[in-house]
């Protein structure tokens, strides 16, 4: 048998593993955020801007932020936590959920006791 016991256990680098979310499509999520407050445009004009669009409109946000006081603040990102889980999309069926065999027979006795009475 072979003697592990001078290995000692580490624990894994968590720079190696690829996050959920991209930096890159999570940094151009909160851009279209801002520009949405910012009164940019509707929610649906921004989410279908391509990201060179979206970059030229936070550009001269940024410059707006920094001439006029009024201009709406940037958000503090610094708190917020990126999800390094996969989650899993819910799959509903379109078909009611079916009882179990044991709910079957339950209430198949119940009928019979109640018969019998």
């Amino acid at each position: 048998m072979i003697d592990d016991s001078t290995i000692k256990p580490t624990p894994p680098v968590w720079s190696q593993y690829k996050k959920n979310v991209p930096e890159r499509v999570l940094k151009l999520k909160r851009m279209k955020e801002e520009l949405i407050t910012a009164n940019y445009g509707s929610m649906n004009q921004i989410t279908r801007w391509t990201e060179v669009k979206v970059l030229e409109a936070y550009i001269r946000l940024e410059e707006r932020r920094k001439k006029d006081p009024f201009a709406p603040k940037k958000p503090d990102y610094s708190a917020s936590e990126v999800s390094t889980k996969q989650t899993q999309p819910t799959k509903r069926s379109a078909e009611p959920t079916v009882p179990s065999a044991i709910v079957f027979y339950q209430r198949k006795r119940q009928k019979q006791m109640d018969e019998e009475e």
